[in-house]
């Protein structure tokens, strides 16, 4: 064993398997700090499955993820050592992301779990060759459908429909997604993603917005081969303009597809874009009923709401919750979505030092993970600067990681209650406003639009200023029974608004009768 001269540093040449997991074993953090290769670095697996945290370079993590997911840490090799030593400084961080890249390796890398889906996947594309059919039947007919979304990207959209992509399969309808070409997560969801149908037809530029462009030719193809004649697009002004959208839509009409639209963000529309779709007979789905008696009122016709799903996750108790994955403080106060300059979370932040007036231990649990944009690591900076200067370390945690939907869950169960102060806004709906719901804790929002499907759910602040929203919490943490009230309004809605609900309405619409 050659230690170079550096008593700190062992260089143990060739192990034997036996010899290799001793050595994880015996390990509290895993490096992998390649600048060159291709491939996939089969030692990224053995890292996790041995539990350890990992710091990696984007080349030594390539085919697994290139941002921070589970217990990997996405670093530049100058940035190495200084991530080292934060998880020197915090054991509890350190066990807590080697327990994710364990239960990582799992679910979506074993043997034993891929093998049977490959051999599954294998079986189904010979199956449908020899028989000649590519088909479920459901209710009373072969009634194929495709969904155009954005795909395995950090996007509420792309979440949205990953989620209804899972009730489909459920209900064991035939679908495909058309999807973008340049997802984030590809490898994420490999064990999901493995035996669906997915053509990434379109690239999504969600970092200049100006370059998305879409391959209409490839989609009407797959409609052909496929035997598709019913589509939905779930549509944002942010994946592509208007006139593109158009395109598609006239394009789909000339092969005789029946395409529907999901609007995310109607308002923001040209009113005659929307007057032409409606001109074209197209559905028009909203997730906001405000939105959709707008529509109406502009004299938009079929026009139909179907409310953002949410998921169900059994509840927890909090102190639990706390106790397992390290979180101090109480009472602790939760959010949660992007990390983005109208979350408002140094808003937050300034009003968590006025409550630790009144709660010293009081604990502001941020699960806001990076968004792929300037503005988003620029905000995190200026975060950062502001806990540093209310002398606020041991009292603000933000997590900005991406994490699992069931990691996200359980640092909300430890939360006494749930606060979105996100500023003005003319989408539809919020994603992440439904993610907190599915966390059955009290919510309080602001008045920005984007919460008006939800108004009547959470408790609304007047007014999202430090002071006010540091006013409003301590008079509602002293309420136990509007507490108690406030959480029942949110498992109602959660159980009135699933997403089981919502892919029903769905497929109602795209291929039933109405």
């Amino acid at each position: 064993m050659l230690s170079n001269g550096l008593d700190n540093v062992r260089i143990t040449g060739f192990l034997s398997e036996k010899e290799k997991l001793l050595y994880l074993g015996a390990s509290d953090v895993a490096i992998n700090p390649m600048s060159s290769g291709s491939g996939t670095n089969i030692k990224m697996f053995d890292f996790m499955a041995a539990g350890l945290p990992v710091i990696s370079t984007g080349i030594g993590s390539r085919g697994i993820t290139n941002i921070d997911y589970a217990g990997i840490l996405i670093r530049d090799r100058s940035d190495i050592q200084s991530s080292l030593q934060d998880l020197m400084d915090d054991d509890q961080k350190a066990q807590n992301l080697g327990n994710d890249n364990r239960e990582l390796v799992e679910r979506n890398y074993l043997w034993e779990r891929i093998s049977p889906q490959l051999g599954s996947f294998i079986n189904n594309i010979i199956a449908r060759k020899i028989i000649g059919v590519n088909q479920v039947m459901t209710r009373g007919g072969n009634k194929k459908f495709a969904l155009m979304s954005s795909w395995n990207l950090r996007c509420g959209i792309a979440e949205h429909s990953r989620h209804l992509a899972n009730e489909f399969e459920d209900m064991n309808l035939d679908f495909r997604i058309i999807a973008n070409s340049n997802g984030d997560l590809a490898n994420s969801y490999l064990i999901e993603d493995i035996s669906r149908n997915i053509y990434p037809l379109w690239k999504y530029d969600y970092l200049n917005w100006k370059d998305t462009t879409i391959d209409i030719a490839g989609i009407l193809h797959t409609m052909r081969c496929e035997e598709i004649s019913k589509f939905n697009l779930q549509y944002h002004i942010g994946f592509f303009n208007q006139q593109m959208m158009k395109v598609l839509v006239r394009a789909c009409i000339d092969e005789e597809i029946e395409i529907s639209i999901t609007l995310h963000n109607a308002r923001e529309m040209d009113i005659e874009t929307l007057s032409e779709l409606s001109q074209l007979g197209l559905k028009m789905f909203v997730h906001n009923s405000e939105e959709e008696t707008w529509m109406k009122d502009q004299g938009i016709h079929n026009v139909f709401h179907i409310p953002l799903g949410v998921l169900n996750f059994p509840d927890e108790e909090k102190n639990d919750c706390r106790n397992k994955y390290g979180i101090s403080g109480n009472p602790v106060i939760g959010s949660f979505g992007y990390l983005r300059p109208h979350k408002g979370i140094i808003e937050a932040i300034e009003a968590i030092s006025l409550l630790k007036n009144h709660y010293p231990n009081i604990k502001f649990l941020g699960v806001n993970a990076l968004y792929p944009s300037e503005d988003s690591e620029k905000y995190l900076r200026n975060c950062h600067k502001r806990i540093d200067e209310l002398e606020l370390n041991e009292n603000v945690t933000l997590f900005t990681s991406f994490l699992e939907m069931k990691h996200i869950i359980h640092y909300l169960h430890a939360c006494d209650v749930i606060v979105l102060h996100y500023h003005d806004s003319k989408e539809g709906s919020s994603a992440a406003a439904n993610t907190a719901i599915s966390a059955r804790r009290p919510l309080i929002i602001s008045k920005s639009g984007i919460f008006n499907e939800i108004k009547n759910v959470g408790y609304i602040l007047e007014n999202i200023d430090p002071p006010s929203i540091a006013a409003e919490i301590q008079s509602l943490l002293s309420k136990p029974k509007v507490l108690a009230k406030m959480k029942t309004k949110v498992v109602n809605y959660m159980n009135e608004n699933s997403y089981m609900k919502s892919a029903e309405k769905y497929v109602e619409l795209i291929i039933g009768d109405k």
